[in-house]
């Protein structure tokens, strides 16, 4: 059976994003053994209840890595370019 290329990429794709989002959480683990709030580029803080905090450098917003909707956020919009992709090969 030959699996056909945009399949092969889908699968690849959703692969990465999954192991980018374990090694992001990886991270933020570590990050709460640690006084809460920045560490590196993360913010880990499980008392405050903000979902969103102001970044610390710059302009913009950054998730609160010790809120556990964050996580099903960063989850959601990392897996909708392959649900779109795959409805897109699908209908295609």
């Amino acid at each position: 059976m030959i699996v056909p290329p945009v399949l092969a990429g889908l699968v690849v794709l959703a692969l990465a994003l999954t192991l980018l989002v374990l090694a992001v959480r990886q991270v933020a683990n570590q990050a709460r053994d640690l006084a809460p709030g920045w560490h590196g580029f993360l913010y880990v803080n499980r008392a405050d209840p903000a979902l969103l905090v102001p970044r610390r450098n710059g302009f913009g917003w950054t998730l609160n890595f010790g809120h556990s909707a964050s996580w099903h956020l960063l989850t959601a919009l990392l897996l909708l370019p392959v649900l779109v992709a795959g409805l897109a090969a699908l209908f295609a």
